[in-house]
């Protein structure tokens, strides 16, 4: 298949779609070596792969709902909800996350630049069996291990 009709026939699958397979470590590091071989501007390689499973996706999903409600001028119980809900569909969860080069060598959109190219490198395997949904959900500025209490 080319890179072309990867692209083409890409498509979103939300989580009310998935099934309950669960996606195997091979896979995932086929999906997490694609994601590192995305460009990026001198070298910096700005993200950094958290893999969620179990009991940390109800965590997750309290954490993102938590940051919702607390940083939104317009509530939505509907979202709150949607929030909470949304890992525990997932047999695992990849988060991306941005860390900035810490000389900030370059600017700081280039960094944004380069983990939007790690997130859609990874979607470009074929056949991995797996189905995504690319959501910026709550854009939180500080996701500590602490709060989540999960591991690399």
């Amino acid at each position: 298949m080319s890179i072309l009709d990867l692209i083409k026939t890409r498509r979103s699958i939300f989580p009310e779609q998935f099934n309950s397979k669960e996606i195997d470590d091979e896979t995932i590091d086929i999906l997490l070596e694609s994601a590192n071989w995305a460009p990026t501007h001198k070298k910096t390689e700005p993200w950094r792969f958290k893999i969620i499973r179990g009991d940390s996706k109800i965590r997750l999903g309290e954490f993102l709902a938590r940051k919702y409600k607390e940083n939104t001028a317009k509530f939505s119980e509907y979202k709150f909800k949607k929030l909470l809900k949304k890992p525990i569909l997932s047999s695992v969860v990849l988060l991306i996350c941005m860390q900035r080069d810490h000389n900030e060598s370059i600017p700081e959109w280039e960094e944004v630049a380069a983990v939007s190219m790690a997130r859609y490198s990874r979607r470009m395997v074929p056949k991995s069996g797996s189905g995504w949904i690319t959501s910026n959900g709550v854009v939180v500025t500080e996701v500590s291990e602490v709060a989540l209490n999960v591991t690399s």
